[in-house]
């Protein structure tokens, strides 16, 4: 995957956090990225991984809804424990992730459980940065999550460095 198509995934992902309907607006989306340099291959690419996410497809699903009222998909809930090895803006940070789709509910079990062995007392963002570079053993989706994440913008600088 090129960095064109993390640009436009790092686009869309910032359109669905500010409650764009992908979906509606899509032809506009699709116009705007064109005029700005990308290529069709690389937007479809974008719009591909976006849509193939379950927590998306559930929520904005299928035309045969007919005004019926969905449910959307559950949330999960931290425990005791969770709730006091993570910083409350590390528990915002892995809930965001979850609920947009950037990690997948297994991801985020495992983000836990190995958060819960760590010895510190408290795991700040940088801590859960480590975990989660561990846990997710991609590159392309760790840029993702960094350039959609402004509680890692310490993070995103210095990855920043890397790239260019």
């Amino acid at each position: 995957m090129n960095e064109n198509v993390i640009e436009i995934v790092s686009y869309l992902v910032k359109q669905i956090m500010h409650n764009e309907d992908i979906i509606e607006n899509e032809e506009q989306l699709v116009e705007n990225l064109v005029s700005q340099g990308y290529e069709i291959a690389d937007i479809d690419t974008a719009f591909e991984l976006i849509f193939s996410s379950d927590v998306y497809n559930e929520e904005n699903g299928a035309e045969d809804s007919n005004d019926e009222f969905k449910f959307k998909k559950s949330q999960r809930i931290l425990d005791i424990r969770e709730r006091f090895k993570l910083s409350v803006s590390a528990q915002g940070v892995l809930l965001r992730l979850s609920s947009l789709g950037l990690i997948s509910d297994d991801e985020l079990e495992e983000l836990l459980e190995k958060s819960v062995h760590i010895k510190k007392r408290e795991l700040g963002l940088k801590s859960l940065w480590k975990i989660l570079s561990k846990v997710i053993d991609d590159p392309t989706r760790l840029s993702v999550i960094i350039e959609n994440s402004p509680e890692f913008e310490s993070i995103n600088s210095e990855h920043k460095q890397y790239i260019n």
